[in-house]
């Protein structure tokens, strides 16, 4: 899946890594797959974590420049929550 989204990456764009968990080893890969496109493409990278990422780089990815190329890495929830008032 990620080869699919590297081309689309063009000189000005940037490139984030969004994801659900933080585990050292999985930190490790990302920062890797980051580094590795920082250099090879020459673009600004993120990497963040939920809910910390919405509120670092939020605006950004929101109300910035159409210019991203994200990746979203979510995982199974281990239990839903429930809402106070909703179903």
């Amino acid at each position: 899946m990620l080869s699919a989204h590297l081309p689309r990456i063009q000189s000005g764009d940037y490139f984030a890594i969004n994801a659900v968990e933080r585990t050292d080893a999985v930190h490790a890969i990302f920062h890797r797959i980051r580094t590795n496109i920082r250099a090879t493409k020459q673009v600004a990278t993120t990497l963040g974590y939920d809910p910390r990422f919405l509120h670092s780089v939020g605006q950004l990815h929101k109300g910035g420049p159409n210019s991203g190329v994200f990746i979203q890495v979510i995982g199974d929830a281990r239990e839903d929550l429930s809402i106070p008032g909703e179903p």
